[in-house]
């Protein structure tokens, strides 16, 4: 049966519409930024406020603020499937295939510190780090079909898995998210100048 071609290039517009966000981020790819970024300490206050709401305009909720020890938490945020293009957390397709075939989570932690081998002895350090997460059902597995039912229960594992000390579901630290850390770190100190003294 062949299609319309008036639904034909309504259904290219609508795939376009849907990826753009997506493909667009990977075309332009600035210049990477040191992570983590030395700024002067009279900075602090700007960049500290210019964290939490470039955070929040991500998304993220934050957890923990701790101004005087310059760190701040976010709680995990979901990572976005290939039907959630207009979620910003995701920086490439594969990032996204990868979120929609696996349930993935992310936690930003942000530290603004004193630089220890800074010749600047008012050098902070503003360092950005995202952790990709994986959830890990351990009591399921494939069971290679797709007639009946794809996953399997485990009957003899939690017996085995409780002796061992294991959880039936957990998150496991698969990496870090190098290219959220850039795009945060610039959003971060570009905010910062936008804000007041």
């Amino acid at each position: 049966m062949k299609m319309p071609v008036r639904t034909a290039v309504l259904f290219v517009a609508l795939l376009a519409g849907l990826f753009a966000p997506i493909l667009m981020v990977g075309c332009a790819k600035p210049q990477p930024v040191d992570n983590p970024f030395l700024i002067d300490q009279r900075e602090y206050d700007r960049l500290y406020a210019a964290t939490i709401r470039t955070l929040r305009d991500y998304g993220f909720q934050i957890d923990r603020q701790d101004y005087r020890f310059g760190t701040i938490t976010t709680e995990p945020l979901t990572a976005p499937s290939l039907f959630e293009p207009w979620d910003p957390t995701d920086s490439t397709l594969k990032q996204t295939l990868d979120a929609t075939l696996d349930h993935q989570r992310r936690i930003v932690t942000v530290r603004l510190q004193p630089e220890a081998g800074s010749e600047d002895a008012d050098a902070y350090a503003l360092d950005v780090d995202v952790t990709l997460e994986r959830r890990n059902v351990a009591t399921r597995r494939l069971n290679g079909t797709a007639r009946d039912n794809v996953f399997v229960d485990l009957d003899d594992a939690p017996a085995e898995l409780a002796r061992r000390g294991i959880p039936r579901a957990y998150w496991q630290p698969i990496g870090r998210d190098a290219e959220l850390e850039q795009r945060l770190l610039r959003d971060i100190v570009q905010r910062s100048f936008e804000m007041p003294g």
